[in-house]
């Protein structure tokens, strides 16, 4: 099947507005949109272009088209947006999360620029964006007269939801994990089709405030440099099965209560070589990160992956995590981060 330039990922989901079929999503870094396939017949799925939709064509087939087009969210003028054209129209996008609302929205977050896209496949429209600037957290900041390097990197590079559409991201600009509230994405575009937030010049809004911090020293240039993340709530295990997620009030035992937005998320940092878990509480989280017994070395991915059927005993929950160098992948422990074992895939 034949897609547009530079697919990074896949996504599943369930289309009402196609009266229950599959469909695949793919994004296509390059070429800046979501491209839609048909599973069943392996047959591409093209939309016809009204007026009101944001389509692209690409090699005379069509995907979704992004922009970026400042909200007047304060005192008339529009909002801070410090990208190029090409960033803003969604260059470099990755992960995809599904949201499954009504309008069944698709979530995307760029690789290399601190913004997300959404957009409605119901409507095809990139109805609502929101884009940061953390130049000082790139480039370097003096603090009561102390200097604090940059990371000199940009870009989300972990994606993950809950079952309430919360979204969670993992910031390689400023090292530090965003938690997006359901109904955010959900602003309309305005008449004169206006459709991203822009945040204030290093204005971290949606940061969750996480003790420790991840990074211990940050007057040197060793920073965690964070990636992938998952979370313990997720919308489907399988693209046709709803998950079951549970409240976790005895670590180590059975759990009976249900919920149905992730008080856990676990975070990898590439440059730490670490795997950190947080405790999710509201706008807050506790982070534990992993110990010496886990070897990660540029860990590039993980899985999470509920141990039981019904998830009543999260002490039994497991990580798997990819290594870029070694070929090795970690088991690890979800709850307390230990280390169960090491699978070799070169030589297994």
């Amino acid at each position: 099947i034949s897609v547009a330039p530079n697919p990074q990922s896949l996504l599943m989901f369930t289309s009402a507005t196609l009266l229950g079929k599959k469909v695949l999503a793919v994004n296509c870094q390059s070429s800046q949109t979501i491209q839609f396939i048909l599973p069943d017949t392996f047959e591409r799925y093209e939309p016809t272009p009204t007026l009101s939709s944001d389509l692209l064509s690409y090699n005379g087939k069509w995907g979704s088209a992004f922009y970026m087009r400042p909200r007047q969210t304060v005192g008339g003028e529009d909002d801070r947006i410090q990208l190029t054209y090409d960033e803003a129209r969604g260059f470099g996008i990755n992960d995809l999360f599904f949201m499954g609302d009504d309008d069944e929205t698709l979530v995307t977050a760029s690789f290399i620029t601190s913004g997300i896209f959404s957009y409605q496949f119901k409507n095809f429209a990139n109805v609502s964006n929101l884009v940061w600037d953390y130049i000082n957290f790139r480039n370097g900041r003096v603090v009561n007269n102390v200097f604090y390097p940059g990371t000199g990197e940009y870009g989300f590079r972990g994606l993950a939801g809950d079952q309430d559409n919360n979204i969670f991201l993992s910031s390689r600009g400023d090292n530090q994990v965003y938690k997006i509230p359901a109904g955010t994405l959900a602003t309309s575009k305005a008449t004169d089709l206006r459709n991203t937030t822009g945040y204030p010049f290093d204005d971290r809004r949606h940061m969750l405030t996480t003790t420790p911090d991840f990074d211990l020293t940050p007057t040197d240039t060793d920073f965690p440099r964070l990636s992938a993340l998952v979370s313990d709530c997720p919308k489907e295990l399988l693209p046709s099965t709803t998950y079951t997620c549970h409240v976790i009030t005895n670590p180590t035992g059975n759990n009976a209560g249900t919920k149905t937005a992730a008080d856990r998320v676990w975070v990898l940092g590439m440059g730490s070589n670490k795997v950190y878990r947080l405790v999710v509480t509201g706008t807050t989280a506790t982070m534990t990160s992993s110990g010496s017994d886990v070897t990660l070395n540029k860990a590039q991915n993980l899985v999470w992956y509920p141990f039981s059927p019904t998830n009543t005993n999260p002490s039994l929950d497991l990580l798997y995590i990819a290594n870029t160098i070694g070929n090795t992948i970690e088991v690890v422990r979800a709850e307390t981060l230990a280390h169960v074992t090491t699978i070799n895939t070169v030589n297994p």
